[in-house]
């Protein structure tokens, strides 16, 4: 799998995602994209992904949770590879139903993108295409999905 420039720690100096803040920190200052803007091409950029909702309506996890607009609820990242890792959040529930989690650790929330397909995770690119993204992707070839301007040439995930 080709890829160019990708950087395996995600240096911001390589590349950003097409959401977020303009200085990473301040929801009053949306990053605001047009397709011009995405110079990885649309085909190569990932917009969302599915995620997995808490395992009830009871549990006090906001992962999921696109009804509520607070900061931590619809947010995933490319830190870790599809259905992979402990998602950091500051309301999460481990309980056997929910996937893998933790309140603390860290200031800011990161969540990987979670589905019951075995093996992959549906994801929405640039172009509006949906494609099933497997889980064993390498964590450089998902980061560089991840970016819409790091330089990447994505053949194959």
């Amino acid at each position: 799998m080709p890829i160019n420039n990708a950087d395996a720690n995600q240096n911001p100096g390589l590349g950003t995602a097409p959401f977020g803040y303009e200085d990473n920190a301040s929801a009053s200052r949306p990053r605001k994209v047009t397709l011009v803007g995405i110079t990885d091409g649309t085909s190569n950029t990932l917009l969302m992904s599915e995620i997995i909702m808490a395992g009830s309506d009871t549990d006090f996890d906001i992962r999921g949770d696109f009804l509520n607009d607070d900061r931590p609820c619809t947010q995933f990242m490319t830190i870790n590879t599809p259905n992979s890792g402990t998602d950091v959040t500051p309301y999460c529930l481990n309980n056997g139903r929910n996937p893998p989690c933790t309140t603390s650790g860290s200031q800011f929330s990161h969540k990987a993108a979670r589905s019951k397909h075995t093996g992959e995770v549906n994801v929405l690119m640039g172009d509006g295409s949906v494609r099933f993204m497997r889980s064993a992707i390498t964590l450089q070839a998902w980061r560089a999905y991840g970016t819409m301007n790091g330089g990447e040439a994505i053949v194959d995930n």
